[in-house]
């Protein structure tokens, strides 16, 4: 691992304890790379008092969903006692029918954790050493290969999880070392028996919330990137355009109350050094007033910072929440049939990044343009000279267009798609793995527009020759991009580099 990157390295103890709290850059941990994890004396205490539970509802003859019935519309079924075993491998088997692109090997890993720290809640009757043996291949980067599509976002991520599920019993297929192999060749190379799965543990492994909340986990923290991208996109066009700093004066967004405007404020101001004169005793220059992709840059890019904020909540509260069916009350002795596995809020929260992040793109698909229509002391498309056939970046004003209305295609909301499914039984569905791989979707083409942004905002600063008024850090951030381009090199090619760039500096995987 790069140096850069060490600060993604993952070394968590899942606890019941609020201190156990795992937080969205746990699991971004997780997604950049391996790490270890392990489970706290109590936890493991708790999923044995919920495990016996179950085994003294079975004994007196009580009626347990998805261990002495059918499962969904089929929990009209009495399975026999006989049959309860092959019940597990059967739900697994016949949940094999994911499709669409695999999920990165970083982002099952994330889906992994997630699924532990649910089941580490120890009310889900599992068996303490299957939570150890979860740990166990977890800590060996022994990951699952999952299916990115098959799922509604309620009774979980059923079909992508029986993948993990698979795995632990040494079927289907496993990335290990790099490569997707044989779940069964890994465990074999590893002295490692395959799971037999108890009552209950195919399920529990199933009907959860993992695959949705560990990708919205992932997008949280590469959404929080793109935001003070926004900003530091919007301080460099201040900045070339000859803007007054009074826009995005303290005062003027404390007057507002939004936590995310007077972030977004400050960070313009912090970024590079504005004319500090009121406008009213500036000298005019066309409208007194600059158009509001500048005057309202931090109203406008303030709401990506608050939506980050919300989600993020929302995000952490389901990361460690108990969310598969049927729970297990440790203190009382009570079974709860419910419905903890509806991914509601991480599907509304993923459409709320969306839209902001949309909202976003179109701000600085805007300040490219005024940089391009050549105002004030810069030229036209920000040519390099003036010669008559230097078009300067008028094909990167055109490109960034394009994606901005691609990342509004994104803002469509998925949580109110909801429809009936399996037999009308799932009647109503959050759609939340649907929403939270748009999301992913969404973020690759904000970092590309980014680029355009931060392409465009060094072009204009070295235009002007005022690069030593942002400030340090951004200059050292930002030092590769402001090299001159050799002579003839294409602009895709300064584009690809830039965003290599702005994602390396914030953590972000490239």
């Amino acid at each position: 691992m790069e140096k850069s990157q060490s600060k993604w390295n993952l070394s968590i103890s899942v606890s019941r304890e609020s201190g156990g709290w795992v937080n969205c850059e746990n699991i971004y941990r997780a997604y950049r790379s391996p790490g270890i994890i392990s489970l706290e004396p109590e936890v493991l205490e708790l999923a044995g008092t919920s495990r016996e539970i179950l085994e003294r509802c079975i004994h007196r003859g009580d009626h347990i969903y998805g261990v002495t019935t059918g499962f969904g519309d089929d929990g009209t079924r009495d399975i026999p006692e006989k049959s309860r075993l092959e019940l597990q491998e059967k739900l697994v088997e016949f949940h094999g029918a994911g499709s669409g692109p695999l999920l990165s090997p970083g982002e099952s890993r994330a889906v992994f954790l997630c699924r532990i720290v649910s089941l580490a809640q120890g009310v889900s009757a599992v068996r303490p050493e299957f939570l150890e043996f979860m740990v166990k291949l977890f800590n060996l980067d022994v990951i699952p290969v999952l299916p990115s599509r098959g799922s509604v976002g309620a009774s979980g991520d059923l079909t992508p999880l029986s993948y993990l599920a698979a795995m632990l019993q040494g079927k289907r297929r496993a990335w290990f070392g790099g490569e997707i192999r044989d779940s069964a060749s890994v465990l074999q190379e590893l002295g490692i028996t395959p799971w037999k799965l108890g009552l209950k543990e195919g399920l529990a492994v199933m009907n959860g919330t993992a695959m949705l909340t560990a990708l919205a986990a992932i997008s949280l923290i590469e959404a929080r990137s793109s935001a003070r991208w926004c900003d530091r996109i919007s301080s460099m066009t201040a900045l070339s355009l000859g803007s007054s700093e009074e826009p995005f004066d303290s005062w003027v967004h404390q007057l507002k109350h939004h936590p995310g405007s007077i972030a977004s404020a400050e960070e313009i101001r912090g970024s590079c050094e504005l004319d500090s004169r009121p406008i009213s005793r500036m000298e005019r220059m066309g409208n007194i007033q600059p158009r509001y992709s500048m005057r309202c840059a931090p109203q406008t890019a303030g709401v990506l910072r608050d939506t980050v904020d919300l989600a993020e909540l929302w995000i952490e509260r389901e990361i460690n929440s108990a969310n598969d069916n049927p729970l297990f009350d440790p203190e009382t002795g009570r079974v709860f049939h419910t419905g903890n596995f509806y991914g509601g809020h991480i599907a509304a929260a993923c459409d709320y990044l969306r839209i902001a992040l949309s909202t976003s793109a179109q701000l600085v698909d805007r300040q490219i343009q005024l940089l391009l229509e050549g105002s004030g002391s810069l030229r036209k498309n920000l040519a390099a000279g003036e010669e008559v056939t230097d078009f300067g970046l008028k094909a990167l004003g055109i490109s960034t267009t394009a994606l901005s209305a691609e990342i509004q295609h994104f803002a469509a909301p998925v949580s109110v798609l909801s429809r009936p499914t399996e037999s009308g039984n799932q009647d109503v569905v959050s759609m939340g793995s649907v929403s939270s791989l748009k999301l992913r979707e969404q973020l690759d083409r904000m970092f590309l527009i980014l680029a355009h942004g931060v392409t465009a905002g060094v072009r204009a600063v070295s235009q002007r020759d005022i690069k030593h008024r942002l400030s340090s850090e951004l200059v050292k951030i930002l030092e590769p991009a402001f090299q001159p381009p050799e002579e003839g090199a294409l602009i895709d090619l300064q584009l690809q580099s830039v965003e290599k760039l702005i994602r390396r500096q914030d953590g972000i995987q490239e």
